[in-house]
């Protein structure tokens, strides 16, 4: 229920940030919000607790963000309090951040690698990916030494796992066939 209700309301949010031309601004302050919302627990539990008046949450929006986030970021944080929907912020951070990657375009990848891969590597395996997906690759090189070596790569929900783990696996799973 959560998710639906997260996905519908981060929907509406994006549509009024294209129409405003503020979608990376919006998408800024929402993950913003999130990781103050996340750090500090008791400003959190405050945000979702229905033991608070709505009111006094619209207070606190206005004392914590009023004039430091758009007037479209701080109506949509009203509109989730007058709603009860505060606890499906994150959840709504990060359905509009999928938005906006499709809106322009773009795809996450990460590359998990034992060794940090060199600037040539990296511009490489980018090159690579945005040519197979069409899109604009966000790239990150993350350091996994479970991996035992080679890459694996995480692109949207696709992985591609050229690891020395997934070779050693593959090659148990023929031997014991």
């Amino acid at each position: 229920m959560v998710e639906l209700v997260s996905r519908n309301y981060a929907r509406a949010l994006f549509d009024i940030a294209v129409e405003e031309n503020l979608v990376e601004d919006i998408g800024e302050e929402m993950t913003a919000i999130v990781s103050i919302l996340k750090s500090e627990k008791s400003f959190f539990d405050f945000f979702i607790t229905p033991l608070v008046s709505k009111q006094e949450k619209i207070e606190l929006v206005d004392k914590a963000f009023g004039g430091k986030v758009s007037k479209t970021t701080e109506n949509f944080l009203k509109v989730l309090i007058k709603n009860g929907r505060t606890d499906a912020m994150p959840a709504v951070d990060t359905y509009y951040h999928k938005l906006k990657l499709e809106h322009f375009n773009m795809v996450e990848a990460t590359a998990y690698t034992v060794l940090p891969m060199t600037d040539l590597q990296q511009q490489k395996l980018i090159e690579k990916l945005e040519k197979q997906t069409g899109k604009k690759i966000i790239f990150k090189n993350e350091i996994d030494q479970n991996i035992l070596g080679g890459m694996l790569v995480k692109i949207g929900e696709k992985e591609i796992d050229g690891t020395v783990l997934n070779s050693l696996k593959n090659l148990e799973a023929a031997i014991s066939k």
